[in-house]
C-alpha cells in the first residue's frame, strides 16, 4: 500500500465525537472506606490520591489548617523532614499536600515499581505527624513574610474580600487568615486541630495509573491499619450564609497603585440544578477562555487588560460565579461597565450560530483531552464522586453541549445575569 502524502485528512468537528467516560473500580474497605481505581496507561506510573474531607470551625482554625498543610511532611516520630523528602526525592517521585475550601489532598505520584516502598511513607506522615518545633517556627516566620508581602498586593486583597462578601466572614468559604494568626500561631494548637479533624474515616481514595493488580490488595491492608489509627469522629459544622448587604465597594488598599483588582461575584446554583451545566457553556462563551467575549472585548478591544476570566467557583456546600480582572487604575470603573455591557448584549441579542458553533468545539474538544490517560480520567471521576455524580451526568453534560441552542443562552443570561444580584469590587 502506497502511503498517501498528498490527500489531507479528512477535518472532524468535535460535536461529531461519541463521548465516553472510561469505567473505574469501587472497592469498599471495612464498613465505610471507598477506594476507586484505573489500571491503564502505557507507562509504569502510578497515583495515589487521598481526600480527607476539611473542617474550619472558626476563622483561626484557616491558618492552623494551612500550617497542618505546610508541615504534615516536616516529621515523624521515626523520621525528619530531611529523611521524608529524601526518600521520595531520591526514586523521583512527588508527595504534595494540599487543600482547598472542602478537602486536605494528599498525593504520590512516582514510577510503579517504587509504590510498595512508598506508601508506607505516605500512611506514616498522616498517623504519626509531629509538627516539631524548628520546622514550625522556619514555616510560622516565612507564613508571616509572605502574608506582609500580599496584603501590599490589590489582587490578593480583593480575591480575600470578595470571598467574605458573598459569604460572610464566619463562614468557611468566606473567612480567612491574618497576621495575628500567624504571630500567635502554636505547635499545640497545630495538634489540637490535628488530632481532631486529621481522619480517614470519611477520606474517600483513588489509584490510577498502570500498576499489578497486587497494589489494590497492598493499599487496603494498609488502609485497614492506619484507619485503626486514625479513626475519629469529626463532627459536621453547619454555617449560616451571612452575605454583605451592600453591594458595590470600593477599597484603597494601597494610594500608590497602578492597578485596580476587579472581582464580581454572586452566589450560584448548585451542582444538582437543571441549568448547571448550561451556565457553563454559557459562561465558557462569556469569559470562559481565552476566546470569550469579555477577553475580545476589555483585552482585545480595549486593552485595558492582560487578561479577564469568569469561572463557577465550584465547592461541596455552596458555588459562587465570579469574573476576575486586574486593569490599569484609570480604567477600572470603565472596564466594570463593559462587563455589564458584555451581559446585556448576551441578554438582548441572540449569540450568532458561528459563535455557537465555536464554543461548542472548543469545550468538547477540551473533554477529548481530559479523558485521555489514566490520570486525567482520574480526575474527571473525581469530580463527579465527591459531588455525589456519576457516568450519567457526564453523559448528561455531553449532551447539553452538543444541544445547546441560542435562545437557551439568550434564557439564562435573563436569568443569571442581573447586575443587581452581583458583588461589584474594585480593590486599588
Amino acid at each position: 500500500m502506497t502511503l498517501d502524502r498528498i490527500t489531507p485528512p479528512a477535518i472532524h468537528q468535535a460535536t461529531e465525537f461519541t463521548y465516553e467516560l472510561p469505567a473505574i473500580e469501587k472497592h469498599t474497605i471495612g464498613e465505610n472506606l471507598s477506594l476507586y481505581s484505573l489500571n491503564a496507561g502505557t507507562q509504569p506510573v502510578i497515583s495515589f490520591e487521598i481526600y480527607i474531607p476539611k473542617v474550619i470551625k472558626t476563622a483561626n482554625d484557616v491558618a492552623v489548617a494551612k500550617a497542618v498543610t505546610s508541615l504534615l511532611k516536616a516529621g515523624t516520630t521515626s523520621k525528619t523532614a530531611l529523611q521524608i523528602n529524601e526518600a521520595i526525592e531520591q526514586v523521583g517521585a512527588t508527595l504534595a499536600v494540599n487543600q482547598d475550601n472542602d478537602y486536605f489532598t494528599i498525593k504520590l505520584q512516582c514510577l510503579t515499581k517504587h509504590f510498595t516502598n512508598l506508601l508506607p511513607l505516605v500512611f506514616e506522615i498522616i498517623a504519626d505527624a509531629q509538627f516539631p518545633g524548628d520546622e514550625l517556627e522556619i514555616y510560622r516566620q516565612q507564613a508571616i513574610q509572605l502574608m506582609t508581602i500580599n496584603l501590599k498586593k490589590s489582587e490578593f486583597v480583593a480575591n480575600r474580600t470578595i470571598d467574605e462578601l458573598v459569604y460572610g466572614f464566619d463562614h468557611p468559604y468566606g473567612s480567612y487568615s491574618v497576621l495575628a494568626d500567624y504571630e500567635t500561631l502554636t505547635r499545640a494548637a497545630i495538634i489540637d486541630y490535628y488530632s481532631q479533624n486529621i481522619s480517614l474515616t470519611e477520606a474517600t481514595f483513588f489509584v490510577s495509573g498502570q500498576f499489578e493488580t497486587g497494589v489494590i490488595d497492598l493499599i487496603k491492608k494498609q488502609l485497614v491499619a492506619i484507619h485503626q489509627k486514625t479513626d475519629k469522629a469529626v463532627s459536621e459544622i453547619i454555617f449560616t450564609e451571612k452575605p454583605n448587604l451592600e453591594k458595590k465597594h470600593r477599597i484603597t488598599n494601597d494610594e500608590k497603585a497602578h492597578q485596580g483588582a476587579i472581582r464580581i461575584a454572586q452566589k450560584f446554583i448548585p451542582r444538582d440544578h437543571p441549568d448547571f451545566t448550561p451556565m457553563l457553556f454559557v459562561n465558557t462563551l462569556f469569559g470562559g477562555y481565552f476566546g470569550s467575549r469579555l477577553m475580545s472585548n476589555i483585552r482585545e478591544e480595549k486593552g485595558y487588560t492582560y487578561g479577564i476570566y469568569s469561572y463557577v467557583q465550584q465547592n461541596k456546600k455552596s458555588n459562587s460565579y465570579a469574573i476576575a480582572t486586574d486593569v490599569g487604575r484609570d480604567v477600572a470603573e470603565a472596564a466594570v461597565a463593559e462587563i455589564w455591557h458584555e451581559m446585556r448584549l448576551l441578554q438582548t441579542e441572540t449569540v450568532p450560530a458561528e459563535e455557537l458553533n465555536l464554543v461548542k468545539n472548543y469545550i468538547l474538544g477540551s473533554i477529548l483531552g481530559s479523558i485521555d490517560g489514566p490520570f486525567k480520567i482520574m480526575s474527571r471521576w473525581k469530580s463527579l464522586l465527591l459531588n455525589n455524580r456519576d457516568e450519567h451526568d457526564f453523559a448528561n453534560s455531553i449532551h447539553i453541549f452538543k444541544t445547546i441552542d441560542a435562545e437557551t443562552i439568550q434564557r439564562l443570561a435573563n436569568t443569571y445575569y442581573k447586575q443587581e444580584d452581583f458583588y461589584d469590587l474594585i480593590v486599588y
